[in-house]
């Protein structure tokens, strides 16, 4: 991002009195935050492009009610569902017409809150950071990082297929799961809340360009709801090789693999 970005949700005012939550992420041009409500869903998201460790106390922005605040310095990236915001705005994230949708034209702001990650590999701010004092005062290491059910059992069915690198991804109730195993260990696993076919395929080739995988040798595993899904006739323009697994596939006595399957990795724009 080269330019200041602001983008609000119709669903979103300034009205002190109401609690959200804040996240700040470092970018290389400067910072980007997203603000959620009390009910998870994305209200604001802004990059200021501004020199490293300054961050103005003047923005409207960080003077709401906050009842959390989480900073990262580098790290994790996710995407933010076209849903939330107008259709002018969201075209701004996505090209919704499927002629238009290639790996090349991907772009994305960062939200780090919805990241299932090794927190051990993020680092947070430190009081000598210039953050506004209201902003310190209210400063948390608290980031979900516990793997849900469905990751682990994504985890499972990730040891069990025959592949060196790959891609496999699960929907669950709405919520998509994205598994990726490079050289044979796992590189990163995000979860995200999906309304439509073109959000999961949108975040599902995102994990394709971060980890600069080929989606012409690369193959990608699905499971769960989207093999109910006319999924896989969209994917296939964009992924040459996918196939299907499922949780009967996996045997109950099959353990989590070994720590040292595990590489988790943090990753920059």
């Amino acid at each position: 991002m080269a330019d200041n970005l602001d983008l609000l949700s119709s669903k979103f005012v300034f009205e002190n009195t109401m609690q959200y939550s804040l996240s700040i992420r470092h970018q290389p041009d400067g910072y980007s935050f997203s603000v959620k409500d009390d009910n998870g869903i994305v209200v604001a998201v802004k990059h200021l492009v501004s020199e490293k460790n300054y961050i103005p106390d003047n923005d409207p922005l960080l003077n709401l009610n906050f009842n959390k605040v989480t900073y990262i310095e580098s790290g994790a990236f996710a995407l933010i569902p076209v849903s939330l915001f107008s259709p002018e705005h969201a075209k701004i994230f996505m090209p919704l017409e499927k002629d238009k949708l290639s790996i090349s034209n991907i772009r994305h702001c960062s939200i780090p809150d919805n990241i299932l990650m090794d927190n051990s590999l993020i680092t947070f701010v430190s009081n000598d950071k210039q953050l506004p004092q209201q902003i310190k005062s209210r400063l948390s290491k608290d980031l979900n990082t516990e793997f849900s059910h469905d990751a682990l059992l994504l985890i499972k069915m990730a040891a069990m297929i025959d592949e060196h690198s790959f891609v496999l991804c699960e929907l669950m109730a709405g919520k998509l799961i994205v598994l990726a195993v490079n050289n044979a260990k796992i590189s990163a696993i995000t979860s995200y809340s999906v309304n439509t076919e073109l959000d999961m395929l949108y975040y599902v080739m995102e994990m394709y360009r971060v980890l600069n995988f080929n989606p012409e040798q690369v193959k990608l595993f699905i499971s769960g709801e989207l093999t109910l899904f006319p999924f896989r006739n969209i994917v296939k323009d964009f992924v040459r090789f996918h196939d299907v697994i499922t949780p009967k596939n996996i045997s109950d006595d099959i353990s989590l693999p070994n720590p040292e399957y595990f590489s988790l990795i943090s990753y920059c724009d």
